[in-house]
């Protein structure tokens, strides 16, 4: 099957593949960012895993920003670690600064110790992929990466409305302990009024002023 690519915002991409029989039928979030200065690569990734994941590829670490900046629908962004003017890590790393919800997962064939604890510690990708990349394993990879995006999508959607409500309430006891502290107050000042003792000569009765 022929594949046509075209142009967005400086970054090629490839239309993504009409859903068909053994594609995973993701609701919300399912997009899967591929990023590689070199198209060819970008195209046979396309090609082998667009039929069960939207695929959308991109030749920078620019347009990937400029890509997450404009879709709500990404889950993942697969980098290779060498692009052209920059490195995967830094781009992984800014696109969980804008968007942490996103699981980000590295590409290289050079990942040696160092790149690989920077990559778990500072830019905390799900995945390490070994290049060329291994089809089964990167089809796990990128499932698990699905599954991972729909717990947690649903962990957030459950927590909403309780923390909506917790806002609620502390709006709600903010309004109410304010009036009350007046009142507090109020009463305060009231008492410390009465039971102050009159001014006179040493011994005399108190004045009229009830005791609280």
């Amino acid at each position: 099957m022929a594949i046509e690519a075209h142009q967005h915002d400086g970054a090629t991409q490839l239309p993504l593949a009409n859903w068909g029989v053994g594609r995973s039928h993701v609701t919300g979030r399912g997009a899967v960012v591929y990023v590689d200065d070199d198209f060819g690569t970008c195209k046979s990734f396309s090609r082998r895993f667009s039929d069960e994941f939207q695929v959308a590829i991109v030749g920078s670490a620019t347009a990937a920003l400029s890509e997450i900046d404009r879709r709500d629908d990404i889950a993942v962004v697969i980098s290779d670690y060498q692009l052209d003017g920059a490195d995967g890590l830094t781009l992984l790393r800014e696109v969980r600064a804008a968007r942490p919800e996103i699981i980000t997962m590295l590409a290289s064939a050079y990942t040696g110790r160092d790149v690989a604890i920077a990559a778990v510690n500072e830019a905390q990708v799900f995945r390490i992929l070994e290049k060329p990349l291994e089809e089964g394993a990167t089809r796990k990879a990128l499932r698990q990466a699905l599954e991972e995006t729909r717990r947690r999508d649903s962990l957030r959607m459950f927590n909403a409305p309780a923390a909506a409500l917790q806002d609620t309430l502390g709006l709600l006891a903010h309004e109410l302990n304010t009036p009350l502290a007046a009142v507090r107050g109020s009463i305060s000042g009231l008492r410390n009024w009465f039971i102050q003792p009159s001014p006179g000569p040493r011994g005399s009765r108190p004045s009229g002023r009830a005791s609280w």
